[in-house]
């Protein structure tokens, strides 16, 4: 799958619809690109409904580009959205030109909660730009990035806002992208 182009990027829930709705995507091979931003758990701004989004990734690579500021992997934006992002053994999530993985976003409106599961697999940032943000800009919301196994590479971990964010470490390797960063 490829999802190019200025603006583009991959949705497992509709953000430009006020109705609530579910949206799973399951990579089990293969290769997803996008050159922006893949939202795992997206509402529509004023929504009061509940989006869940899920992504179940037991194969294969996944590479976001990073092509404009502020994007990534994208967990549980706006308010009532829920995001879940599960990653197996056997898979590589590729976030280059400082691309992050962002809980929350950066939305007006507190989304619910989103999560992260490392059980296996690469993760790798390209660029000191890059990082794991856990946590939006307002209050509201549980972040977790849970590593239980595989080898993330990051730059930075960082929390913003009055949101909950949470890092568990039960196994894997964590190590810095490069030497003398503030790691967490």
């Amino acid at each position: 799958v490829i999802v190019a182009g200025n603006g583009s990027s991959f949705t497992t829930s509709n953000p430009n619809s006020s109705q609530a709705g579910v949206g799973t995507l399951n990579l089990s091979g293969g290769s997803l690109f996008a050159a922006r931003s893949i939202i795992v758990g997206a509402s529509y701004l004023g929504n009061t409904g509940t989006t869940t989004g899920t992504l179940n990734f037991t194969g294969g690579t996944i590479t976001l580009s990073g092509s404009v500021p502020n994007t990534g992997l994208e967990i549980a934006k706006f308010a009532g959205a829920t995001g879940t992002v599960t990653m197996g053994s056997g898979t590589t999530l590729a976030l280059l030109n400082g691309a992050s993985i962002i809980f929350g976003g950066n939305s007006p409106e507190a989304p619910t909660g989103g999560s992260f599961t490392q059980n296996g697999g690469t993760v790798s940032f390209s660029s000191g730009s890059g990082r794991i943000i856990l946590g939006g800009t307002n209050p509201g919301g549980t972040f977790t990035y849970s590593l239980n196994g595989g080898l993330p590479r990051v730059n930075t971990i960082t929390h913003s806002g009055g949101s909950i964010g949470v890092l568990e470490l039960n196994g894997g390797t964590l190590t810095a992208g490069s030497n003398g960063v503030n790691l967490i």
